[in-house]
């Protein structure tokens, strides 16, 4: 597969020549966009919607009560149901990193699509790190160009679960009860491999089969109680828990109807202007927002997780 978007790359970009070339500028971009998508079900799972304007604008539900409620056949309602929403905005925020050929690697012998290729690849990784990381770790009141992350925005919620006020080793009890704080339907479990790992050795204990269920993109990943686990080297396995400093990991309970990413800008490459001999240079960008819909139905997590 990432044989065959190479192959792609390298055609768009031996297209993206000449008077032409901004014709072909949507091909490169499809085809960075498929690479960021490689090889990763969290973003292809974590559902997007366009953007528009400044800042994301929405509203939440923070309350009902019925006004009618039961009533005979005859009968209309008495007064509209109070139901209380209270506006919220997410402003978006931009990821922006650049990349260059050199004359030197030019003149190398290796032709300039090919060390274009190359280094687009190396760079929309680079992308991809930086938009894992902010998706799930981003805090805006501590970097305010970065987006809130899953975690602050369910810590913010106070959707969260200790293991114990000083961590302590992963349980089944507790991850169904973090499970259950979340009231709506969570689709995804987003932990560190050393989580799933110790979760796979207590599924085992109890003599149960670690089951599976395909995912968006054609992935085939482990589930608990028929809920997919997702496994990012972002989750942190050095978070300190209460007052003993004890060192913890988490788990990060979604339900992706009411979490979602509203995207401004997707992903593409923008080929930057000749000022100097020495370098061609471009920039690849995006600009996104994470959105919490539903602080009660969005999710939970389960920190204090320790080394078992």
């Amino acid at each position: 597969m990432l044989e065959k978007l190479n192959e792609e790359l390298q055609k768009a970009l031996d297209l993206a020549t000449g008077e032409a070339a901004g014709l072909y500028q949507p091909e490169i971009d499809k085809v960075i966009a498929d690479l960021i998508d490689h090889n990763n079900p969290f973003r292809q799972n974590l559902p997007r919607e366009a953007g528009n304007g400044l800042q994301y604008e929405g509203r939440r539900k923070t309350g009902q009560t019925s006004n009618t409620g039961w009533v005979n056949d005859t009968e209309t309602a008495s007064t509209d149901a109070a139901i209380a929403r209270s506006p919220f905005n997410v402003r978006y925020r931009t990821i922006l990193e650049s990349g260059g050929v050199t004359t030197l690697m030019q003149k190398s012998g290796r032709s300039f699509r090919d060390l274009l290729a190359d280094e687009i690849k190396d760079v929309t990784q680079l992308v991809k790190d930086l938009e894992e990381d902010g998706l799930i770790n981003g805090e805006n009141s501590v970097n305010p160009k970065q987006i809130d992350g899953i975690r602050k925005l369910l810590v913010t919620a106070g959707q969260e679960l200790a293991m114990a006020a000083n961590g302590a080793n992963l349980t089944l009890d507790k991850l169904d009860e973090a499970i259950d704080l979340c009231l709506g339907m969570p689709d995804m479990l987003l932990m560190a491999k050393r989580t799933r790992r110790q979760l796979n050795t207590l599924l085992m204990a109890f003599q149960s089969v670690v089951n599976t269920k395909e995912v968006k993109g054609g992935f085939r990943l482990p589930a608990y109680s028929d809920i997919p686990i997702y496994v990012s080297p972002r989750i942190s396995i050095t978070q300190e828990q209460g007052s003993s400093g004890a060192i913890c990991s988490d788990i990060l309970i979604v339900d992706t109807e009411h979490t979602f990413v509203s995207d401004l800008e997707p992903i593409r490459m923008v080929p930057l202007a000749k000022t100097t001999s020495q370098v061609d240079k471009f920039e690849i960008r995006l600009s996104l927002a994470l959105i919490l819909k539903n602080t009660t139905h969005g999710g939970s997590r389960l920190k204090g997780i320790t080394k078992t």
